[in-house]
């Protein structure tokens, strides 16, 4: 079902959005391979002007949505009282813990809207007659591009009750990073990628590296906790043992 642009409005407020400024990295700053670590990974955030608003807990039980020992989660960090992030992708995955299964009794929905509170991107989550609960992510199509320095914002929606929904919302800013820390990216491997985005505030692609990881080795202990460490660092720990839902 689509939420009506009349409903989505006051959810927003441009107005409070300003850029986020993003960290440059030391040049002199040491690779590190990944047996060299000594700490557990964690989210440095970028530096922020006036934080952008958001909401990333979508709060306790609402109209038909049952009570929920979690509540609906943006996994997302909360920075000075501004929910987002920043994405050096053009389709950047977003990923949030849903309490509630998503079949035929209600669903979810995703919208991304530019700087000019114009839609961007809408999508539906459904996941048929199945009863999981747990981590879902939603990764924008090829027909969206993300356009660098701008700033957009989301809404992930639980319609249990049309006319209320439970809700997250927060910002995502595309950048470019410095050309020393993308070469040491590329010639990482995949956990000290999460590292060295995480320490350079890119949350959204420090959070899909390691959540593909996860998903792809649910038994790797190292991999887990790295997990458990990297929400840890943005106080979402108790959603850190949430199983992925396809």
């Amino acid at each position: 079902m689509n939420i009506s642009i009349a409903l989505l409005a006051p959810l927003f407020s441009l107005s409070l959005l300003t850029p986020l400024t993003f960290p440059a990295l030391a040049q002199d700053a040491p690779a590190t391979g990944i047996q060299s670590r000594t700490t557990h990974i964690k989210f440095e955030p970028p530096a922020l002007g006036n934080a952008p608003g958001g909401r990333s807990r979508g709060g306790a039980s609402r109209g038909e949505c049952p009570a929920a020992t979690l509540p609906l989660t943006a996994i997302v960090p909360t920075v000075n009282g501004g929910v987002g992030g920043l994405t050096t992708a053009d389709q950047p995955s977003f990923w949030f813990y849903v309490p509630y299964a998503l079949n035929g009794d209600r669903s979810a929905e995703f919208v991304l809207l530019d700087d000019q509170n114009r839609y961007i991107y809408q999508t539906t989550l459904v996941n048929g007659e199945s009863d999981a609960i747990g981590i879902t992510q939603v990764t924008l199509p090829a027909t969206v591009v993300l356009e660098k320095d701008r700033l957009y914002q989301w809404v992930f929606m639980v319609n249990c009750e049309i006319d209320n929904p439970i809700f997250t919302r927060g910002s995502i800013r595309k950048v470019t990073i410095d050309p020393v820390l993308s070469t040491k990216i590329q010639q990482a491997e995949a956990l000290e990628q999460v590292r060295l985005y995480a320490e350079n505030g890119i949350w959204f692609e420090a959070l899909s590296t390691l959540a593909e990881l996860k998903t792809a080795k649910p038994g790797d202990a190292a991999i887990a906790l790295e997990w458990k460490s990297l929400l840890q660092s943005v106080d979402l720990t108790d959603i850190a043992d949430s199983p992925f839902v396809p």
